[in-house]
């Protein structure tokens, strides 16, 4: 079973506008991609996360990983909350292609799958406590576009773009 993993699913729903990244170098920590609510993310722990998730989507990204470990904690205390969701067969055929899974991978899975049973206030809420929230992110991560639910990478104001071409003279 080839399962992609959803990147989308909050993407217009639960993200627009409410994910405030600042940049943080690494949160003044070497090896540190992000930074939530005091919590460190490492590279070495998102690096972990997106190969065990690339075995059931090869396509996902650092930064689409990255979204979800940042999300992960505030879907999975609602769901918890709201009695939504217990690990059901879609999350445990996921996790079967996933050999020794870790905790983190584990709890991105069930966010990921999860989510889809929240109610629209749920997620509501959700996007409260993510515009409260202290959240700094590495900048070669980008900043976060909630029209294409990933991070971007914006080009820096000193480089200029090229000039477009022109038609030669007649």
């Amino acid at each position: 079973m080839t399962a992609r993993i959803r990147t989308s699913v909050l993407g217009a729903t639960l993200l627009v506008g409410s994910l405030s990244l600042t940049a943080c170098a690494g949160a003044g920590r070497p090896g540190t991609v992000a930074e939530v609510n005091g919590t460190t993310i490492s590279a070495k722990a998102l690096a972990t996360t997106t190969e065990q998730i690339r075995l059931i989507d090869p396509k996902v990204t650092e930064s689409a990983t990255l979204a979800w470990i940042i999300l992960t904690p505030f879907v999975n205390a609602k769901v918890a909350e709201k009695q939504a969701w217990l690990p059901d067969e879609e999350y445990n055929a996921r996790l079967e292609q996933i050999p020794g899974a870790t905790d983190l991978t584990k709890g991105v899975l069930q966010a990921n799958t999860a989510v889809a049973y929240l109610a629209a206030a749920d997620k509501e809420a959700i996007l409260d406590q993510l515009g409260k929230a202290s959240v700094k992110v590495d900048p070669r991560f980008g900043s976060f576009d909630p029209d294409r639910a990933a991070f971007v990478m914006k080009t820096p104001n000193w480089i200029v773009p090229p000039a477009a071409p022109t038609a030669p003279a007649q």
